[in-house]
């Protein structure tokens, strides 16, 4: 700063500039006020005291200190030895430091300002300028990166916000604010890339969002009861959350309308608080929102998952039956007769075969063995060999197996009858024994022959065939295939 300089009795030294140490004293005088000053005081001791020499004395001022006299040079005429002394003070590149300094901090107040009353864009751009008018101030290099990480965090570029506090904590070590700001601008960047486990670790031991985030972490695992339970308990905190924000904010709206009646000057604060808590209020709506979708995909795949689990047990079974054929036309017990496809390359016979197995199963459910047997006997004459043909002798043993029993329940209390005389038979053609109870009855066939199924001693099966219905005339054993 520069200040005119005056002398003493009101005498003025017109354009002379003084400049100022850090004390506000002048450095330097007018060489010619200080030569003036020599040569008068140097008279009034000649006059005084003629007769002794006297030294000359100089001052600056008339109240200032005395200062040393050095002679005038040759060409300034007159007598006496004009003094001056030498001229010291700040360089010129130290006054433009210190004018740089001035101004980075008027900027640094006018971004405090900026920032207090919500303008975070400003209050960088001046911190900014401040930082670049004095790059060795740390107050003001820590308030352009914390600033900037705020504005980047206000726009949801938590990245870019985490690069600029990591900086700031450079110069602020030990602000907690920033270091809790650094933290949730983690948290937010985590849940953008969809970490949700390294998001739920950055909070609190009880924070009521990390169930969130960590039934989201299940959801991801598939892990869809714990997704369940997680998601239910947010609910329940969100839903009061929601509630009683919504209530503080209509308590916030009445007492703003009466600060801006009373205390005008303090209503931006007021509407600075009720815009953020009305922001964290949308907020814990949205997440409502989100948990009712996830919680109900989580119940969706737990239901999933316990069918899947259920198709699992059933394919272990049939993989640990030994019933169970490979390929399997339909999955079947070890005592149900089971069909087989009708295939289009099937000759008429080979369909026939197919229809008649059908029928034999529509016996078999019906619990009438007999029939059943019967038709699987006519599918195998009509189809010997085919490639289904192994399906059809398993139906006629499964057949077999429940005929015996049925004829047993069946028989009269008195017992079984006798069997009806048969007709003397050629002796190739006679049977071995032959047990009337272990045989069914005569079935009649298209030809007008008829055919009874039997077993002898050895529990052996074999066939009978009579060239007449209802077993009349000749009995022959004939082969069941």
């Amino acid at each position: 700063m520069h200040f005119k300089a005056h002398g003493f009795c009101g005498a003025s030294i017109s354009n002379f500039d003084y400049e100022l140490n850090s004390h506000g004293v002048c450095m330097f005088t007018s060489l010619r006020f200080c030569s003036r000053m020599g040569v008068f005081l140097g008279a009034v001791v000649l006059f005084g005291h003629s007769g002794t020499a006297q030294t000359a004395h100089c001052f600056n001022s008339l109240s200032g200190p005395e200062v040393p006299c050095t002679p005038r040079s040759s060409g300034g005429g007159g007598g006496g030895g004009g003094v001056a002394p030498a001229p010291s003070g700040p360089s010129p590149a130290e006054i433009a430091r210190r004018q740089r300094h001035a101004h980075a901090l008027e900027l640094d107040t006018r971004a405090h300002k900026a920032f207090d009353r919500g303008d975070k864009a400003e209050a960088a751009r001046l911190f900014e300028e401040a930082a670049q008018l004095a790059p060795s101030a740390s107050n003001i290099q820590g308030n352009r990166w914390y600033t900037r990480g705020m504005l980047a965090a206000s726009q949801k570029n938590y990245e870019t916000a985490i690069i600029y506090y990591k900086e700031a904590l450079r110069y602020f070590g030990n602000n907690k604010e920033l270091q809790e700001n650094l933290k949730v601008a983690e948290e937010k960047a985590a849940v953008e890339r969809g970490d949700w486990e390294r998001a739920a670790k950055l909070l609190a031991k009880g924070a009521a969002l990390k169930r969130y985030y960590q039934a989201r972490q299940a959801l991801v695992q598939e892990d869809w009861d714990r997704a369940v339970t997680d998601l239910t308990e947010f609910q329940k905190f969100i839903s009061s959350a929601v509630t009683a924000g919504q209530k503080a904010i209509h308590e916030e709206e009445d007492a703003l309308r009466t600060i801006k009646s009373l205390r005008p000057r303090d209503a931006p604060m007021f509407q600075r608080s009720l815009d953020h808590d009305r922001a964290n209020v949308a907020e814990w709506n949205r997440l409502s929102r989100e948990t009712d979708k996830y919680l109900a995909a989580a119940r969706e795949g737990r239901t999933t998952k316990a069918e899947a689990r259920k198709l699992d047990a059933q394919r272990q079974e049939q993989a640990s039956n030994p019933n169970y054929p490979n390929p399997p036309p339909v999955y079947r017990d070890a005592s149900t007769p089971r069909s087989y496809p009708d295939l289009n390359s099937y000759t008429p016979a080979q369909h026939a075969a197919h229809n008649d197995n059908d029928t034999g199963n529509t016996w078999a459910q019906k619990g009438d063995w007999v029939q059943a047997l019967l038709s699987y006997q006519k599918a195998l004459t009509e189809d010997p060999d085919g490639p289904f043909a192994k399906v059809i002798k398993e139906n006629l043993d499964i057949a077999m197996k429940h005929v015996g029993p049925q004829k047993a329940n069946a028989a009269p209390a008195g017992g079984p009858t006798a069997p009806p005389a048969s007709p003397p038979v050629k002796a190739e053609e006679k049977p071995k024994e032959i047990v009337q109870a272990n045989c069914t009855g005569w079935m009649t066939q298209a030809n007008g022959s008829s055919f009874r199924l039997c077993t002898d001693e050895r529990a052996q099966r074999y066939c009978e065939q009579s060239a007449q219905a209802g077993g009349k005339g000749v009995i022959s054993r004939v082969s069941c295939q």
